[in-house]
């Protein structure tokens, strides 16, 4: 890096002296001479400043261009990484401080700077660096990962530190859609009263089933939207079969409100089956997502309370969540998709749809 060579040049483009330059960044000329003498280098306070005074980056100010940043940032993973299987703890917070110099507005290297410093000795100083680090970036850095990857590790710094409010402040400013971490983080560092364990427990239960529930459907395409999707139609039924005696294990005979995840499970394997054109098979299936329909709209009601071991004492969710019933959802499937027309002389699928009708007058 030829910092005070760019920092000549970026005068000179500015039209400006040395004199006002020293007087913007209030140094004295002589030092504005040194850095650009090379002699000696500006404070690392001082470039924001430059920065902005030039009309530049940071990174440019230093000499580095965007791709050049980039490269010295994969060598410098690469060699964190390498250190870390060594289990070289030392050397990686030695190198890390090095490249700190040089890309110091790097968010990503102040976190592996934290990260390493997390690998040695927990000392008072240390741990007192490492929460500098990363509560910079939690107030600075605008990359969703790293902050959230920063902030994570904040709640076990201060908690280290014994200051377990702030590893709490730190543990719910995760966001809602990662609340089951606020959680986890929470219980591993013991937040939560004792006599709320049990229940916290089950609630991660139950919003981890949520997110997988989700995703796995994604997983089987059940929506047909996907148009990489490679799996053949017998491996999307296994998927979702699995999917369904995954919500039985859990929730037990009495699903309440899980009995409309089981009824989508069915009906779209009766789909998959349909498209495949195994008929009967498809019906069979059809008949048991019916029976799930039916069950939500007779047997849950608000309030109603999971029986199983595993989530025993839960309440599910209110009812009055869903504007469609399933049975709803299905007759109009059933009555107005065109799938479902080379069913339409099959007694079985008549019957389905004479007691769906029945069900909702």
């Amino acid at each position: 890096m030829d910092i005070g060579r760019n920092i000549r040049n970026f005068r000179r483009s500015k039209d400006m002296t040395q004199e006002e330059l020293a007087e913007l960044l209030n140094v004295t000329v002589s030092a504005i001479s040194q850095w650009e003498s090379g002699k000696t280098m500006p404070d690392i306070t001082l470039l924001p400043k430059l920065a902005i005074i030039f009309g530049v980056s940071t990174d440019e100010v230093l000499g580095f261009s965007e791709e050049q940043n980039k490269e010295a940032f994969k060598l410098f993973k690469e060699q964190i990484d390498s250190l870390y299987r060594e289990r070289k703890y030392d050397e990686m917070v030695a190198l890390a401080r090095k490249t700190m110099k040089e890309l110091p507005n790097n968010y990503d290297v102040m976190y592996l700077l934290a990260f390493s410093l997390d690998c040695i000795e927990n000392t008072p100083c240390i741990l007192d660096e490492k929460i500098e680090l990363l509560e910079l970036i939690f107030n600075k850095c605008t990359d969703t990962k790293t902050r959230l990857r920063a902030t994570n590790m904040l709640c076990y710094a201060h908690y280290s530190k014994g200051n377990k409010e702030k590893a709490l402040y730190y543990a719910e400013q995760l966001p809602h859609t990662m609340q089951f971490n606020q959680t986890r983080i929470k219980t591993h560092l013991n937040l939560i009263p004792q006599n709320e364990l049990l229940e916290t427990y089950r609630w991660q239960v139950d919003a981890l089933y949520s997110l997988m529930h989700e995703y796995i459907m994604k997983i089987a395409d059940a929506d047909y939207k996907n148009p990489c999707q490679t799996a053949s139609v017998e491996e999307r039924i296994s998927v979702l079969e699995s999917l369904a005696s995954i919500c039985k294990s859990i929730y037990g005979e009495n699903l309440c409100d899980k009995n409309f995840d089981l009824y989508d499970c069915y009906r779209i394997i009766g789909v998959l089956y349909l498209l495949q054109g195994n008929e009967e098979q498809a019906i069979d299936n059809f008949e048991i997502a019916y029976k799930y329909a039916v069950d939500f709209d007779e047997r849950f009601n608000d309030g109603d309370l999971y029986s199983s071991p595993i989530m025993k004492g839960n309440e599910s969710c209110d009812k009055c969540v869903w504007s469609t019933t399933p049975c709803q959802d299905l007759l109009k499937r059933f009555t107005t998709q065109e799938r479902y027309d080379k069913l339409r002389g099959n007694q079985r699928f008549i019957t389905i749809i004479e007691r769906l009708k029945e069900k909702i007058k």
